[in-house]
């Protein structure tokens, strides 16, 4: 395991003390503060189940009880042994492939702005290649690139001022 790594929110490097860490010991804070917030948001707005709320099981019909957040089968299904298995998307008719990108796009509209960028032919693996050396998605390399990027233009801007 490598022992530095670089935070994917703020940049700068930091001790490494597990081999899935994405954000410094500061980040991982203010994150940990952001998603916490979001949960009581989507507790507020209804779509969170919590215990006691009642659930329809995916695999008999039968109407239960939850008994923690991420319980999805009823206990008699749990005892038999039941499992829900993915079904890959190509599988699923057309109306639930609809449904189900609808949905996604929802939640990702609600979540993000979007902007296309074109690049020059090629550099897509270039960068690709190098946000993966860093173990990070393209979307997370080019997200924190255009961050530390503005973080100098809005310096530079602040030096000009003066």
């Amino acid at each position: 395991m490598e022992k530095i790594m670089i935070c994917q929110s703020c940049g700068k490097e930091c001790e490494r003390t597990s081999n899935v860490q994405k954000y410094c010991e500061e980040c991982r804070i203010k994150k940990q503060v952001e998603r916490n917030s979001a949960y009581r948001k989507r507790k507020e707005d209804g779509t969170v189940s919590g215990l006691g709320t009642k659930a329809v099981c995916p695999a008999c019909g039968s109407t239960f009880e939850k008994n923690s957040g991420n319980q999805n089968l009823c206990s008699d299904c749990v005892r038999k042994g039941v499992t829900l298995k993915q079904r890959k998307l190509s599988e699923l008719p057309e109306n639930e492939k609809h449904e189900i990108y609808l949905k996604n796009t929802q939640i990702q509209n609600k979540l993000y702005d979007r902007i296309s960028v074109y690049i020059p032919k090629g550099k897509k693996e270039q960068l690709q290649e190098l946000s993966n050396a860093f173990e990070m998605s393209l979307n997370s390399f080019v997200n924190q690139a255009i961050e530390l990027y503005e973080q100098q233009l809005r310096s530079e801007l602040e030096t000009n001022k003066k």
